[in-house]
């Protein structure tokens, strides 16, 4: 017959040990149309068009350099280290908006990017 002490010490352990498992952080939500590491922009609207992941490097990039003049769509991938922020211009000088989810119509197109790291 198992001794009453060992019993209760037994139960504290898993009581111990249950309260100091943490929930991880939930991730942000993976858009369905950028299964990618990053964000995608795309040429057209809706996610249709040319679609181009963009490199992980901050500062203002134009949007030509990833093969089309404009982005007309924008999706969120994987990972949550950066903030994705649009510009009209192609010198990051006139703001349209960060990028929080899919923007399935961007307008005006965005002409330029900047990415900027984010505290995790």
């Amino acid at each position: 017959m198992p001794h009453i002490g060992s019993i209760a010490a037994a139960a504290l352990g898993v009581l111990i040990a249950g309260s100091l498992t943490v929930a991880a952080p939930a991730a942000a939500d993976v858009s369905p149309h950028c299964q990618e590491a990053g964000y995608c922009l795309f040429s057209d609207v809706h996610f249709s068009g040319i679609k181009a992941v963009i490199p992980n490097s901050t500062g203002c990039k134009a949007v030509n350099t990833v093969g089309f003049p404009a982005a007309a769509s924008v999706a969120r991938g994987f990972g949550d280290s950066t903030a994705l922020r649009l510009y009209s211009d192609g010198n990051c000088t006139q703001p349209i908006t960060y990028v929080y989810g899919d923007m399935a119509n961007v307008n005006p197109p965005a002409r330029s990017y900047s990415l900027m790291r984010i505290p995790i």
